[in-house]
């Protein structure tokens, strides 16, 4: 088996997308995996600043969610937009896919720990 060269390799890295239906939405969204700067990026919205739960659900919604493109469908300006107009169950069920797929949270820090 050939290795992976550098384009190789970053292509494949960016194709990992997650299909999730939300049974309050009952449509399907796009979770994608994020790489490392996109976490950083995550961790700095919701380590600054407010610290409510429907800005850290919203932070990781907007900062995961993807269209059939893989392009983004939220920029971190549309964080207050998805607070208002989501309703609660709709952002805290896509929030819970968001932090498994991406394995953040504590119980990913547990399983992380057993292994």
């Amino acid at each position: 088996m050939k290795p992976l060269n550098r384009e190789s390799f970053l292509a494949a890295a960016s194709a990992h997308v997650r299909e999730f239906t939300p049974p309050a939405l009952s449509q399907v969204v796009r979770i994608r995996k994020l790489t490392g700067a996109a976490r950083d990026a995550f961790r700095m919205l919701v380590d600054g600043g407010d610290k409510s739960l429907s800005h850290f659900e919203a932070a990781i919604v907007v900062t995961a969610l993807v269209g059939d493109d893989n392009a983004l469908l939220f920029a971190v300006e549309d964080i207050p937009a998805v607070r208002e107009t989501l309703d609660s169950v709709v952002i805290s069920q896509i929030a819970a896919e968001a932090l498994d797929f991406n394995k953040i949270g504590p119980a990913a820090e547990d399983a992380a720990a057993k292994n």
